[in-house]
């Protein structure tokens, strides 16, 4: 008796690492209306006759930069001379700040003009997720998180649903609309909207991708480069960065494939050479 009690508890914890579960909280879909009315705004902007003379538009963002770490913002402690001269050119808000306080949901609003609690973006979309609840008790309790804390709600989404993760179709992009005006569109280096078949940047408006696609990636391919000396905090995050590499959302893409780059990634993003030969096609 006592060894069949035994035999069912191991089946059941064998049952929890490979069953998935999916929670209904997660469920995406997409409204066919908002679609068709999207399809119609970009059909009606691109056949409307274009100008033969447009401005170059060059938006630039800096991941996890605070107001106070710009000197045009009164920072004394750092000096940032030429974000200050874009400031003393062009404009500089001095009542707007950001929509979120972390990186994906603050881009779907850049992107969409939005605020993202208005279509569902108002968290990360994680690199994993647990498929059952062991999975998910064990990376909730486990010491290696250190200072990192476990505070959400179990959930398990499916593959397709992870999939659909980032900015819903139906929303109209700043990419699209200049694409539908007959603008090439790029984004080079982060994106972290999302890196299913229908959210990959090709697919939400860019001609032209070069970067990565998840939270983060190495900017030398390996710890130990030769000319540079890196360094690995004493951090849950920090170490799962390095042991992720450039694998996965971290690998280094250009129009969806996969490439090696050699170079330290700020340089690479900085030599646009591939991008100059894409503008003048």
């Amino acid at each position: 008796m006592l060894k069949n009690f035994f035999l069912s508890i191991l089946f059941l914890l064998a049952a929890g690492c490979t069953i998935k579960t999916t929670s209904r909280q997660l469920k995406i879909r997409w409204d066919k209306e908002k679609l068709a009315r999207k399809e119609s705004l970009l059909d009606s902007i691109r056949n409307q006759p274009t100008s033969v003379s447009r401005p170059n538009i060059v938006l630039i963002m800096a991941d996890d930069l605070g107001k106070y770490e710009v000197s045009a913002y009164g920072a004394t402690h750092i000096q940032t001379p030429n974000i200050d001269q874009l400031a003393a050119e062009g404009v500089l808000f001095q009542n707007a700040y950001v929509t979120a306080p972390i990186c994906s949901p603050s881009r779907a609003a850049i992107l969409t003009g939005k605020y993202q609690q208005r279509y569902g973006f108002e968290s990360q979309p994680m690199e994993f997720y647990p498929s059952n609840f062991l999975e998910y008790s064990t990376g909730k309790n486990a010491s290696f998180l250190g200072d990192w804390k476990v505070v959400t709600r179990a959930n398990y989404p499916a593959e397709w649903e992870i999939a659909k993760q980032g900015i819903p179709l139906p929303e109209v992009n700043l990419a699209e609309l200049m694409r539908a005006s007959g603008y090439k569109t790029a984004i080079i280096g982060k994106w972290h909207l999302g890196n299913g078949k229908t959210q990959i940047p090709n697919k939400r408006g860019f001609n032209y991708q070069y970067g990565f696609y998840g939270a983060f990636s190495l900017y030398t391919p390996s710890q130990k480069t030769e000319g540079f000396q890196n360094f690995i905090q004493d951090d849950f995050s920090a170490r799962f960065q390095w042991d992720m590499k450039r694998r996965s959302t971290a690998a280094i893409r250009k129009n969806n494939r996969v490439v090696r780059e050699d170079k330290y990634l700020t340089f690479a993003i900085f030599d646009l050479g591939n991008f100059q030969r894409f503008l003048s096609d």
